[in-house]
């Protein structure tokens, strides 16, 4: 029988040989290893585009809103007090005078009938012309006419055509007309039958 060596009266370490990893033998019993079942992450929600465009839409509405009502208010404008002496009593405001109408003035007339020219008047810068003509007769039976009425310059150029009526038959038609137009000018007047003429400035 053979002796074994004696370790511990040398000095030296046993030797043990290296453990196998535990492995399940047919015909042993043993504990099966379980599978490591990976760690599942929670599934992400996903935003919807939709409400996230609409929550957007609708910041932006408030914003404008916001500024025009700030705008309105800026631009409103602001109510003030006038104040006397005292402080207290507020002054009152003079209304703005109100003009009455106008009074005309005759200042020239003619009366004819047919074609005529007046002489060289003066007029002042609003002035106007009232005017009255007839229509024709023959035998009895009426017919219209025309009255004519141009302004010129004393140098002859024409300034405006005043006045082109029709005269009814019969009876006397009458009208004004109104210029603007100052300096020194005359008449030429054109008519088929009677007619008057008052040029009127305001007094």
């Amino acid at each position: 029988m053979e002796q074994q060596p004696n370790y511990q009266s040398q000095g030296q370490q046993p030797y043990y040989p290296p453990q196998q990893p535990y492995q399940n033998q047919p015909g042993q019993p043993g504990y099966p290893q379980q599978p490591m079942m990976p760690q599942q992450q929670p599934p992400k929600k996903k935003r919807n585009p939709f409400l996230i465009g609409c929550g957007a839409a609708l910041a932006l509405v408030v914003i404008i809103i916001v500024i025009v009502v700030i705008a309105s208010a800026a631009s409103a404008p602001k109510a003030s007090s006038n104040t006397g002496a005292t402080g207290n009593t507020p002054q009152a405001t003079s209304a703005p005078a109100t003009t009455g109408p106008i009074t005309w003035k005759t200042i020239q007339s003619f009366s004819g009938n047919g074609i005529k020219k007046t002489g060289v008047f003066a007029v002042p810068a609003d002035w106007k012309i009232n005017y009255t003509c007839t229509g024709g007769s023959v035998s009895g039976t009426n017919f219209d006419g025309a009255l004519a009425v141009t302004v010129y310059g004393s140098d002859g150029t024409v300034i405006d055509l005043a006045v082109n009526a029709t005269c009814k038959g019969g009876q006397t038609t009458k009208d004004s007309t109104e210029e603007h137009q100052s300096g020194n000018v005359y008449l030429s007047i054109d008519a088929t039958d009677n007619w008057t003429i008052q040029v009127q400035a305001p007094q």
